[in-house]
């Protein structure tokens, strides 16, 4: 597989670039010539069948005048030039360990895709077919490449990478490969390798309007640590360039173009604050604006400090005098190249704005203009060139229709590109990892290709929520939900976190994300529900339970205190009738007595004698009167002989059970009042 090839190379020219044994990239690249001779057994050859051979055995595609340099400089002692050719001495011993190196980093690189394979394998839920796993590592190579955004498995790869970046050698493994994609695309663009180290050439970079935010930290803080990263080094060619002249080698602009579209974007975050708009969730920049901010005078501060922050940082608006109309020959715009490229672009299902479009060929027209036509030059000698992260218009720029070249230098190109490029001139090292710009770390893209994905998701998620809640589709309430759900996304790379990474997934790889997230609450609210309800029958059950025991309790203590009250009573009541009974017979006792006297001749007799028998007789006889008397008036309880007489009516009645249960009735009730009050209380 060819990529896998260049990957393996790419990561071997990055170990040896690091280590001490090499001093310069001549040096490594005479290791490769050396393998390519051994795995060859060519040992006669001139400068276009080594360079042949290097993109055979390691898919290097090194200028054929590099090559060159590279056999006579540094293998001069190895080889002998003779009719055009170069001979090696048959003393010299070829070393193969450059090639058991490159076998073995094969080896290791193959383990880390297919661990890939098997995340995407898991997150699709399915094994994946040899056509697509071919496309995985494609897209993977690509992704290294910095040019895999629109990838079908770039988002897997982005997460794969996001979820392992704790893992060391993971990391350090894809960041080698990294860097020596990037030595590799220098040396490739690079007809002389003896020239690295020094600028000393004019060139303009123009920034677009999102590169403008980066420099004032609007889109977030990786962002500005790229777009500083990329401002350390201008600074030190311009620095470097001080000390033969007060000119700077690299200046930065913008063109009124830009300015125009700053300008409507600082009137559009007005009309929020103002309420005539709604916010895109997906434009990060305008919420970071916004930030703070209560009136409108607000954001024109805001302005005033934006202007003030560019300035300080070098950044000019570029005037432009010139009438585009008077230089047809430098002009890029053309209704016809619109007309094509819109009906390519509805062919791939691609938007196209021909507005964005016209503006784009008028900045091009201007950079054309400047070049004089010219742009079949390298990189450092273009002069004039746009820096541009947004997607349309790098389309438009490195298409045929717009370039008129094949190798021509595009009118615009991204950050990563001039990082890249400036890095390399500046022949800058990778020992120091903590100094590396943040663009070459892989995680970092990583997250910058997620942030930039769901950005365009949320951007037209946002789009399609206007529309249909203004052709009634979705209730305000929907909307707003929908709306909450888009602003909760991160679509800021520093945003994008391991905890994240799933459910960005989810939102990027599911096109009825909001249906099954609406489904999903649907479901939650009624298993709620219905909780809530199996709940609250519970908590009923358990009063019922609580109160029948409470009841059961109570009826257990009334039981037993009417039956204690019942036994109290009974006892007094039987006193009180004894009390009665006493008394009763007592009365009976004496009025018996009188009528026996009265009526018994022989007991009137024996009481008319007068003898000591008698006298006690009718002494008792009289203590007895008296004691009745006197018990009735002050010893005995009337009440009590009440109560034994109305026992004593009850127990001939037969009304004993009646009795005891109006008794305990009555307890009851006052069992229940007293309750009633103690509770209340």
């Amino acid at each position: 597989m060819k990529e896998q090839n260049l990957l393996a190379s790419a990561a071997l020219f990055s170990e040896l670039y690091n280590d001490d044994n090499y001093q310069n990239i001549s040096d490594i690249i005479a290791e490769f010539i050396k393998g390519a001779i051994t795995l060859e057994n060519k040992y006669s050859f001139n400068s276009t069948e080594i360079t042949d051979l290097l993109e055979k055995i390691y898919e290097f595609q090194i200028p054929e005048s590099v090559v060159r340099t590279t056999l006579n400089n540094k293998l001069k002692g190895d080889i002998e030039r003779k009719d055009g050719y170069y001979h090696y001495k048959s003393a010299v011993n070829l070393s193969q360990s450059i090639n058991h190196e490159h076998e073995t980093i094969i080896e290791s690189q193959n383990k880390l895709f297919l661990n890939l394979i098997g995340f995407i394998e898991q997150k699709e839920n399915r094994e994946l077919e040899k056509a697509e796993r071919a496309e995985v590592f494609e897209n993977f190579t690509h992704f290294l490449f910095d040019n895999g955004f629109a990838d079908k498995f770039s988002n897997y790869i982005s997460a794969y990478i996001i979820l392992n970046e704790k893992d060391v050698e993971f990391t350090n493994s894809l960041n080698i490969i990294r860097e020596g994609i990037i030595l590799y695309q220098g040396i490739r663009f690079t007809a002389d390798i003896n020239e690295l180290g020094k600028w000393n050439t004019d060139l303009t970079l123009y920034l677009n309007t999102e590169q403008l935010f980066n420099a004032t930290g609007y889109n977030g803080i990786l962002y500005q640590e790229i777009f500083n990263d990329f401002t350390t080094l201008v600074y030190e060619i311009n620095s470097a360039n001080k000390s033969t002249n007060q000119r700077k080698r690299i200046e930065l602009k913008y063109f009124e173009e830009t300015k125009r579209e700053v300008d409507n974007f600082f009137l559009s975050a007005e009309s929020i604050i103002r309420g005539h708009k709604k916010l895109d969730p997906s434009r990060a920049a305008m919420k970071m604006v916004l930030e703070n901010c209560h009136s409108a005078s607000d954001i024109k501060a805001k302005r005033v400090k934006f202007d003030l922050e560019l300035k300080r940082k070098g950044i000019d608006l570029q005037e432009f005098n010139v009438e585009l109309s008077k230089m047809s020959q430098y002009n890029v715009e053309d209704q016809n190249s619109i007309d094509e490229l819109q009906k390519l672009s509805m062919e791939k299902g691609r938007e196209f704005d021909d507005f964005m479009c016209s503006q784009y060929f008028k900045i091009f027209t201007k950079i054309n203009y400047y070049r004089k036509g010219e742009s079949n030059k390298p990189f450092e000698r273009i002069g004039h060139l746009l820096i541009t992260d947004n997607g349309f218009a790098k389309y438009l720029a490195h298409h045929n229709l717009v370039k008129f070249d094949d190798d021509a230098i595009s009118f615009a190109k991204d950050m990563d590109f001039i990082i890249t490029r400036l890095w390399f001139k500046l022949k800058k090292g990778f020992s120091n990892k903590q100094s590396l710009p943040k663009s070459f770390d892989v995680v970092t893209k990583a997250r910058l290709i997620l942030s930039s994905h769901i950005n365009s998701s949320i951007s037209s998620g946002f789009q399609k929520l206007v529309g249909e809640t203004k052709n009634g589709k979705l209730t305000k309430e929907e909307a707003l939900a929908r709306s909450y759900e888009f602003r909760e996304k991160p679509n800021r790379p520093e945003d994008i976190t391991t905890e994240n990474i799933d459910d960005s997934l989810a939102f990027l790889n599911n096109e009825t994300y909001f249906e099954d997230i609406y489904r999903e609450k649907e479901r939650k609210e009624a298993l709620l529900n219905d909780i809530q309800r199996k709940n609250q029958e519970l908590e009923n059950e358990i009063k019922k339970r609580d109160l029948l025991e409470k009841q059961k309790q109570e009826t257990i203590v009334l039981i037993a205190f009417i039956k204690s009250n019942w036994k109290d009573q009974s006892k007094k009541n039987w006193k009180d009738f004894s009390l009665f009974f006493a008394i009763f017979l007592l009365n009976s006792f004496l009025s018996l007595l009188a009528i026996v006297v009265s009526v018994d001749k022989r007991v009137k007799d024996w009481l008319s004698i007068w003898g000591r028998y008698q006298i006690f007789a009718v002494a008792l006889y009289i203590l007895v009167i008296v004691t009745e008397v006197l018990g009735r008036s002050y010893l005995f309880n009337k009440e009590r002989l009440k109560s034994g007489w109305s026992w004593f009516l009850t127990l001939i009645t037969f009304n004993y059970s009646r009795n005891k249960r109006e008794f305990e009735n009555e307890l009851e009730r006052k069992f229940t009042e007293v309750n009633k009050a103690i509770s209340d209380s």
